[in-house]
């Protein structure tokens, strides 16, 4: 199968998704109030962050590699890790309540609170589920397993939303639910098990020291850059919280949700695709690969144009709409988003290029400037009352986010197809 025909599986399975969270989420935001969701947002960018950060970019590194000999070491170094992970986050969760602190923002109920290191667990198996599924090519497989993420996830939260008390914690059983039942497509594909067959017979805490040997400067300097641009939502979602209240944080979220959509589907479903095209030819065609990355960026600009016309042109009125009056604020976040997130498309399909090219330390380096500016911008110059004035003032700011990237995306293609390099840069992982 083609990688255009890959492509066309991945991003037809995030369809799927699309379609279901279009029927659903008008179900979902007249079920559970902005709280609900601001928590949810809260609790989500924060375990994003940990499981990230915890998994040492390991997973990042499977992606990459080829084979059960070098593959099978990172997946039971991934899973071990994720364990552990869990298991601290049950610590800490046990020490804040034994000093009884808990941050106020979050007024997390004690079921969503004994929920967060099981789905800390579950973030941490799908992240090296959908590595290993890259890495051993079974694009098919993480077509189901997005698929079946989006249903089990939407499915779950409106049945229990329905029949139970419609909170956070019930928002993150869906998530729990989705995450599991994504591991457990891919690892019905034979490629995808024969990884984690290969795994469990390696000893986990030797897996790690393996791994970290192996890809030392790829998972410190990769899992750094791959954590930066988490840093954003996390700060953002705390930010809103803290200074405008749960409820804005809420609205907040169902903006950010509804534009994620359209980039979930159209370019990370795409992304791994991408990704494993550029890497054919770095290696087999490097005179081509600038052009080839040029035509790739380009088309997702436009895609992702085409896509946000609709919010930025009538926001508010959808959002009232679709959700409800009480969700009008969040249509108007949403017009200004959708104008800065057109870049995001093209951005998010050739950040790759910096694996591509092994030049881990570089996208570090990039990633690292880019989010700190970000942060430092929204600190010290977003001043905004309310969610009125937040929209043009974040838009502008993630707007030239998503631009600055490309310059430093261009260098890295040049550089995976043989040209100029930094003489300071050595080629990691």
């Amino acid at each position: 199968m083609s990688w255009l025909r890959h492509i066309g599986l991945n991003v037809g399975a995030n369809g799927f998704g699309v379609a279901l969270a279009l029927v659903t989420t008008p179900l979902m935001a007249r079920l559970f109030p902005p709280e609900s969701y601001g928590q949810y947002g809260l609790v989500a960018s924060l375990t994003a962050l940990f499981v990230s950060g915890g998994l040492l970019g390991i997973p990042m590194a499977l992606a990459r590699e080829r084979g059960m000999e070098r593959c099978a070491p990172l997946v039971a170094a991934a899973v071990a890790l994720g364990a552990g992970l869990a298991l601290l986050a049950a610590l800490l969760l046990a020490t804040a309540a034994a000093l009884g602190f808990f941050p106020p923002q979050l007024q997390l109920p004690a079921a969503a609170l004994a929920l967060w290191p099981p789905l800390i667990f579950a973030y941490a198996l799908q992240s090296t589920s959908l590595s290993a599924g890259t890495a051993a090519g079974a694009f098919a497989a993480l077509a189901r397993g997005r698929a079946g993420d989006a249903l089990i996830a939407r499915a779950g939260t409106l049945v229990l939303g329905a029949t139970w008390v419609p909170s956070v914690a019930v928002m993150m059983v869906g998530d729990l639910a989705g995450k599991l039942a994504q591991v457990w497509a891919l690892h019905r594909d034979g490629r995808v098990c024969a990884l984690w067959r290969g795994a469990r017979r390696l000893p986990p805490l030797g897996a790690v020291r393996t791994a970290l040997e192996s890809h030392g400067d790829f998972a410190l300097y990769g899992n750094l850059a791959q954590l930066m641009p988490l840093v954003i939502p996390a700060a953002l979602n705390w930010w809103v919280a803290w200074r405008l209240g749960v409820a804005a944080a809420g609205q907040w979220v169902l903006a950010q949700s509804i534009l994620a959509i359209a980039l979930s589907t159209l370019a990370l479903g795409a992304a791994p695709v991408v990704f494993h095209r550029l890497v054919e030819a770095a290696e087999t065609a490097p005179d081509k690969l600038p052009a080839l990355a040029l035509r790739v960026g380009a088309s997702f600009a436009l895609i992702g144009a085409a896509a946000m016309a609709p919010v930025v042109l009538w926001g508010p009125a959808l959002f009232a709409w679709a959700f409800g009056d009480r969700w009008q604020a969040a249509g108007e976040l949403a017009r200004w988003l959708g104008l800065a997130m057109i870049p995001a498309f093209s951005a998010t399909v050739l950040i790759s290029a910096f694996r591509v090219a092994r030049r881990i330390r570089a996208w570090f380096a990039v990633q690292a400037a880019a989010s700190a500016g970000f942060v430092a911008a929204l600190l010290l110059l977003v001043n905004a009352a309310d969610l009125r004035e937040l929209g043009p003032q974040f838009a502008l700011l993630w707007g030239l986010y998503q631009l600055a990237l490309h310059g430093p995306i261009a260098w890295a293609v040049a550089v995976a197809a043989g040209g100029p390099t930094n003489p300071g840069e050595e080629k990691v992982g």
